[in-house]
């Protein structure tokens, strides 16, 4: 995308948008991690509880 053709508003407009869009994909990857590490805990648990029981 030519730069030239865009106005100062537009420009800030996107800049805002994407830095939106990459706020809002931080905070999903972060969720995720801790689901993950929710998931780990979990299945340690289990595993330990298993051993316990066998």
């Amino acid at each position: 995308v030519d730069q030239y053709k865009y106005g100062k508003n537009r420009v800030e407009a996107d800049a805002k948008k994407l830095q939106a869009k990459e706020e809002e994909l931080m905070k999903r990857k972060q969720e995720i991690r801790n689901r993950l590490t929710q998931l780990k805990k979990d299945r340690k648990d289990l595993r330990t509880a298993i051993e316990n029981n066998a």
